[in-house]
Formats: structure tokens, C-alpha cells, sequence
């Protein structure tokens, strides 16, 4: 996982050819970074929701670690 916040910068760490998901805590920073990307020409799913839901419904598909999205999980 990459926090929103650093994305720009680490946009080359993301394996463009995989489903790129982008979450975050209420969907509108998400949303916002989605555009951005796809404007850009990549493919990318914004999840519905957000990722309090995620943690609610035991979504095994994050990888939950302390560097990235503290204090949601």
C-alpha cells in the first residue's frame, strides 16, 4: 500500500500490468487521485466505500502495516 500522499512520488513503485485499487478513508481523496491517473492513461479502480468498511468486513486483500494507513486498522 501506498498512502495517497506519497503517490506522485512513488508512482514507478506500482506494477501498472496488476489491478491498481485506490482506497482511502471516506472515498474523496481516492476519487480525486483516480481521475488524475486516468486522465494520465492508467487503469485504476476506486473502491466504493471507504476504508473504515474494509476493516469492518475483515477485507483479507490489504496488507495491513504500521507504516501505512495507521490508526484506520
Amino acid at each position: 500500500m501506498i498512502p495517497l500522499s506519497e503517490i506522485g512520488d512513488r508512482l514507478n513503485e506500482i506494477d501498472w500490468i496488476k489491478k491498481v485499487i485506490l482506497v482511502c478513508r471516506t472515498g474523496s481523496r481516492s476519487g480525486y487521485i483516480a481521475s488524475t491517473l486516468a486522465a494520465a492513461g492508467k487503469k485504476i479502480i476506486n473502491l466504493s466505500g471507504d476504508i473504515y468498511e474494509l476493516n469492518l468486513d475483515n477485507c483479507d486483500c490489504l496488507k495491513k502495516s504500521s507504516t501505512c494507513c495507521k490508526g484506520y486498522f
